[in-house]
């Protein structure tokens, strides 16, 4: 599907790689989200994977979002990638925005950080370009 897209709209065919480090996110939403008669809202689902994702418990650990980000970009560098679109789940996506604003990994990333980031839906996103370093919003369609 992306490489139609890709051919149709930009005239290249891209050359497709898998990553094992762009996986989704693990977490244990039975861990880290209150047991029903509570009604489950997107919004109450990311505020705990935030809440989780720093604190370790019931998530993968922010540290190790941002170990896998930056193999991600050495990856890119050692390959002298120019181009690249990297696909993955909202919650990388939004690891990745803050690695990409802060050019690295970040020393320290709080829950107002994460809040901060944009939501990414279904082919939304963003580019980030590493020299010189640039975050540039893509807009997409799809539903969230």
């Amino acid at each position: 599907l992306i490489a139609d897209y890709t051919k149709e709209r930009f005239q290249k065919t891209p050359l497709i790689s898998v990553l094992p480090e762009l996986r989704e996110v693990r977490f244990d939403l039975r861990e880290i989200y209150a047991s029903p008669p509570q009604k489950i809202d997107i919004q109450g689902v990311n505020q705990a994977v935030f809440r989780a994702t720093l604190s370790g418990k019931g998530a993968e650990p922010i540290s190790s979002l941002y170990n896998r980000i930056n193999r991600i970009f050495k990856t890119l560098s050692d390959e002298k990638v120019q181009e690249a679109a990297l696909i993955t789940h909202d919650f990388l996506m939004r690891a990745v925005e803050l690695y990409a604003d802060r050019k690295g990994i970040p020393r320290e990333t709080t829950h107002e950080d994460l809040l901060r980031t944009r939501r990414n839906s279904y082919l939304c996103g963003f580019a980030v370009q590493t020299e010189p370093w640039k975050v540039s919003p893509l807009e997409g369609g799809g539903a969230e």
